[in-house]
């Protein structure tokens, strides 16, 4: 690390410390997902499954804005703003920590807090951390092998994960992303409330196409994916059919001209609300697509730039094409693959990688995590007379 990064974090530190004074652990836990820019992912389906379980648990979640546009925040979670004093105070006397990005040392973790990732990417194709860092030490080492008391993976693919890119050698629970118990176990009331606040019509079919981000680039996306020739061309077989275009939350956008029948929704907070709906997922390299193949519905990999994202990104950890995806290299190639696939060759697809990744998603991930915390709060209650 360099000088000015030392010093940031040492500051960090420090007021981690301060806060920690004359301030015991309560019976509450944090939440963080994508540091701070979403109520989403592992950690909200850990979250809600935890109050449905004990109620008398203060959640609390870490956002840097408090805008709920598609009202998803739950009455009963405490927010404070990510990295404010406010913020810094209820992770001091938090019991539990959740989130699912990687920890650079800036953190403290105190006696008797537990520390969870559940990471966001469970069977990326992209490298990622240390594995991505091979040949050198990055500029903030990750440090959640010093800190972590337990990892939530859904795959041996995931696991491995933890072990190369967080060269973490501790627990890890293998038995799914609580993210993914929904499409495991899809609730068809939830379904429809999804699409109700999303204005999809009745009777329509949903294709999402969510690109990824470029490494070193987060301008707004210039997409070549040709949307309107591919949803005349699946309406023409007999469905009506909605567009949902999400962009990675790591550019600006996608630059698109929408209309009723395409909707941008990047900044719907929850993938897997998504994922949850489609009929139809177009991706790139994003691992939303090894989430979707739980569904066992068409997944098209539109890979027009493979040549270019070898050359300037991080590399694969998973390549799609040997874990079975069916890859388009072009728009022509979409609609050849929309004419001569059927759902049993996607269906067979998903089976191929499924197996590819070792998968071991369980449809109850979110209890039993949940479970866990539960059982470290009671743990703790019954062995500190200071507990409030």
């Amino acid at each position: 690390m360099n000088f000015v990064t030392r010093l940031k974090c040492s500051i960090r530190r420090t007021e981690y410390r301060l806060f920690s004074i004359g301030n015991p652990l309560q019976r509450q836990v944090i939440f963080s997902s994508f540091s701070g820019k979403q109520y989403s992912d592992n950690p909200r389906a850990i979250s809600e499954e935890l109050h449905e379980m004990d109620s008398s648990c203060r959640i609390v979640w870490g956002l840097r804005s408090f805008e709920d546009r598609y009202n998803l925040l739950p009455p009963y979670v405490h927010v404070v703003k990510s990295g404010s004093p406010a913020w810094f105070k209820e992770f001091a006397k938090s019991s539990v920590i959740v989130t699912n990005t990687a920890c650079v040392p800036n953190i403290i973790k105190r006696k008797g807090q537990m520390f969870i990732q559940t990471w966001h990417g469970d069977r990326a194709f992209k490298k990622i951390l240390y594995q991505a860092w091979s040949n050198q030490e990055p500029p903030i080492p990750f440090i959640d092998n010093d800190i972590t008391d337990l990892c939530v993976a859904g795959s041996d693919s995931g696991v491995q994960m933890y072990r190369d890119a967080f060269k973490y050698s501790g627990h890890i629970y293998s038995n799914g992303c609580p993210r993914n118990d929904c499409l495991v176990k899809p609730n068809p009331n939830k379904i429809k409330r999804i699409r109700d606040t999303l204005g999809i019509k009745d009777g329509h079919k949903v294709l999402i196409f969510a690109p990824t981000f470029r490494d070193n680039d987060n301008s707004l996306q210039s997409i070549t994916l040709d949307i309107k020739t591919v949803l005349e061309h699946l309406r023409s077989k007999g469905d009506k059919w909605t567009c949902l275009i999400r962009a990675h939350s790591g550019s600006r956008g996608i630059e698109y001209q929408y209309s009723d029948n395409v909707i941008d929704v990047s900044d719907y907070p929850d993938m897997a609300d998504l994922l949850l709906i489609a009929d139809f997922l177009i991706t790139d390299y994003s691992s939303c697509a090894t989430d979707f193949i739980l569904c066992h519905k068409p997944i098209i990999l539109f890979q027009d730039d493979l040549d270019d994202y070898n050359s300037k990104s991080r590399g694969f950890a998973n390549d799609p094409k040997t874990a079975g995806f069916i890859i388009a290299r072009s728009n022509e190639d979409i609609i050849e693959i929309i004419d001569h696939y059927s759902d049993d060759d996607y269906y067979k697809m998903c089976e191929k990688a499924l197996a590819y990744f070792g998968t071991s998603e369980s449809g109850n991930a979110s209890h039993d995590v949940a479970n866990v915390i539960i059982q470290h709060l009671d743990s703790y209650y019954r062995n500190d007379s200071r507990w409030r």
